[in-house]
């Protein structure tokens, strides 16, 4: 929602049919839930937890992972509890393995 607002959070502040009803005055594709907002989908509710296990799961070798804090803080990025909210975006560059070549 950075389009009309710079406050972070802004999902937690306000509750999600009020941030959909404001981002109405300003795009007309008729979404009513964050799912709906964006290109394909919009927020997915990934965490930063969960998507470190899929990367796990996977059996790939992880050749370059960064998360990238809200604000630019990136001493929050360690915090367990806390990254979960400051943390906007994570880069991952996976390469295979030999085990995971052999599956396929």
């Amino acid at each position: 929602m950075n389009f009309f607002t710079r406050l972070p959070w802004v999902n937690l502040i306000f509750p999600e049919t009020s941030v959909t009803l404001v981002r109405s005055l300003y795009r007309d594709d008729g979404a009513m839930c964050y799912e709906d907002c964006g290109h394909g989908g919009g927020v997915n509710r990934m965490t930063v937890s969960r998507f470190e296990r899929i990367i796990a799961a996977t059996g790939m070798r992880v050749e370059f992972y960064r998360n990238y804090a809200t604000c630019g803080i990136p001493l929050v990025t360690s915090i367990p509890v806390i990254r979960e909210l400051l943390i906007s975006s994570c880069i991952c560059i996976l390469r295979p393995t030999e085990h995971t070549r052999s599956k396929s």
